[in-house]
């Protein structure tokens, strides 16, 4: 017998939501399991900006007693009130292949939503109103995802599309090689392009976290596209608690923010080594050994990620997005990286896919959301 649970909001209920996912993929080489301290950050609320926005709730499926899948569901309040939507949103799903269970789920979501008077509902969309776990892989299932993005089964597109859903969006990851680069070619146009308008371009600087949050936010509200209705920016406080997570992980390298010539940033982009090399050989656990394979592992990595890159409407088209990675690829040679992926980008956000493919990159991986209208 099939039963959905809506989960009561206690750690153990939160526990057993979040386990689901490391027994379900146990035997899936690709799959790289979170932190699990982390994602109870995530579910709790601790570290997470989005449910600060609006009501959520978590649900599980369960045949005869055991535990076949999960969803969250949400709702973006602030989001909504930006585009006088009446939208839902849904994020880490997850289900055995069984249509039936996934209707169950999506069910759920969509009557809980209704009864708070939505009328749509999006996702999978980042659970921390983020970049992490959004979308549906759909297209690149022959190798583990890099840092934070997303992985599913290959069926998951048929348990969705069975159950009603229709495409919103694709989000495209782009990759290039290091043997493909011919970035250096660039460094030309790129010291004519700083030098005709005047911008510099300085490493995220963690002396004052405040200020640079308010940087990028500054960055965000003047760069983020008009109409993107999938997350909203987040606030100088939710920024400052960004940074400080990435504090650990951040050695100086692969995050820049541009300036103007008057000293107002215009730009950013944001980098990491693709952690994910040495989180799949944890478990989700740093102790009592995972801190080992953390440290050992870490001097390995061979890959970069970057996650996101914004340049102030009033700005593009002067050349502060190659600046920018000009200045990635020299921390790329010198930590003598092997790739690079851009991702995800909008298949609609035209300027940004125009900037990733003139370096060189190529897609080769896409995640979907889907919506569902009632």
């Amino acid at each position: 017998m099939l039963n959905i649970w809506e989960l009561a909001p206690t750690k153990t209920e939160l526990k057993r939501f979040m386990k689901f996912a490391y027994k379900f993929y146990k035997d899936d080489p690709n799959w790289v399991p979170q932190l699990r301290s982390d994602m109870m950050n995530i579910l709790t609320g601790t570290h997470n900006t989005l449910f600060r926005y609006g009501p959520h709730t978590f649900f599980m499926a369960y045949r005869d007693g055991e535990p076949i899948g999960r969803i969250l569901a949400g709702i973006d309040e602030k989001l909504n009130d930006i585009y006088k939507m009446k939208q839902a949103y849904f994020a880490l799903f997850e289900c055995v292949n069984d249509q039936e269970a996934a209707n169950g789920l999506f069910a759920a979501a969509l009557d809980w939503a209704r009864q708070k008077g939505m009328d749509t509902i999006i996702g999978p969309v980042s659970p921390t109103n983020g970049d992490d776990s959004k979308g549906v892989l759909i297209q690149g299932f022959d190798e583990r995802p890099k840092l934070m993005n997303s992985y599913n089964p290959r069926y998951y597109v048929q348990l969705y599309e069975n159950f009603g859903f229709r495409k919103d969006e694709d989000h495209i990851a782009y990759i290039i090689h290091d043997r493909d680069i011919t970035f250096s070619k660039k460094k030309e146009q790129i010291e004519k392009a700083k030098k005709r308008f005047g911008f510099t371009i300085k490493p995220l600087s963690l002396e004052n976290i405040r200020k640079s949050a308010e940087e990028l936010h500054h960055v965000l509200i003047e760069g983020m596209p008009i109409g993107w209705q999938y997350t909203t920016p987040p606030d100088v406080d939710a920024l400052v608690e960004e940074i400080m997570n990435l504090k650990m992980l951040y050695k100086g390298r692969y995050v820049y923010v541009a300036y103007s010539a008057e000293g107002e940033p215009i730009g950013f982009v944001v980098g990491l080594p693709d952690y994910n090399q040495v989180l799949r050989r944890m478990n989700g656990r740093l102790f009592p050994i995972g801190w080992m394979y953390f440290l050992a592992g870490a001097r390995r990595i061979n890959g970069i990620r970057m996650f996101v890159q914004f340049v102030s409407r009033k700005h593009v088209q002067k050349g502060i997005n190659s600046a920018m990675f000009w200045e990635v690829y020299q921390d790329f040679k010198r930590d003598k990286m092997e790739f690079c992926e851009a991702s995800t980008i909008g298949e609609y956000n035209t300027p940004s896919i125009a900037s990733i493919m003139n370096l060189g990159f190529e897609p080769y991986r896409v995640y979907r959301v889907y919506r569902k209208d009632f």
